[in-house]
């Protein structure tokens, strides 16, 4: 049976994944990304591999840096569910 941190984990990781693919379908690498938004590099990193939940403001800004606006609610919603599986 699978734990509920590990649940969450794998939900946190699948987020990242498709933050990872926002960014890439718009050929931005992390450096890029990050500069635009004014973060470290290493902040991008973490949202993207899951050790990291990105705040609904972060969330908003990487669509909005990405063109990917119309992707921001599905986003939150998403963070929302994985955070409150985490209490």
């Amino acid at each position: 049976m699978t734990s509920p941190s590990s649940s969450v984990q794998e939900a946190r990781r699948a987020l990242g994944k498709r933050l990872s693919e926002i960014r890439l379908e718009v050929g931005l690498t992390k450096p890029a990304l990050a500069s635009s938004l004014g973060w470290h590099e290493s902040k991008c990193s973490r949202f993207e591999s899951g050790t990291r939940p990105p705040s609904e403001r972060d969330l908003r800004a990487w669509a909005a840096a990405c063109g990917a606006e119309s992707a921001a609610e599905n986003l939150i919603s998403t963070a929302r569910g994985i955070e409150g599986a985490a209490c």
